[in-house]
């Protein structure tokens, strides 16, 4: 047996493993997101975020650049690191989150170049 007739065998093998593997894992990662932010539609923004161990919906209210600007805001990381969506909110001294209070009333997601969606605490502070 030749390495050639070795490595063709053999490869039929890995490349059907690895197909598996991926389907397996984009499944998994899928059903993560779903889970995590109530939809399945990965490629538009959520209808809902967790920030700050509170839930945020969107009303569908949106900011400008300009607006968003004013409004002084400060970036407070990214929802998925992977796609990249920052997210700014007005954030309360931490003194105010040591004693109870949350950590943002609303949240802003960056949805394009210069548009912002607005996200609202769900429930009370």
């Amino acid at each position: 047996m030749t390495i050639l007739a070795w490595f063709r065998r053999r490869a039929r093998a890995v490349v059907s493993i690895a197909v598996v593997v991926l389907v397996v894992l984009s499944g998994i990662t899928l059903l993560w997101y779903g889970v995590t932010f109530h939809s399945f539609a990965f490629w538009s923004v959520p209808s809902r975020i967790s920030y700050c161990h509170r839930d945020y919906q969107t009303a569908g209210s949106r900011l400008t650049g300009a607006q968003f600007d004013e409004a002084h805001l400060s970036s407070i990381g990214r929802l998925v690191p992977v796609l990249g969506w920052p997210l700014s909110a007005t954030l309360a001294s931490p003194e105010l989150r040591a004693d109870g209070v949350p950590c943002a009333m609303v949240l802003y997601l960056r949805e394009g170049p210069n548009l912002y969606v607005a996200y609202g605490l769900l429930g009370g502070p």
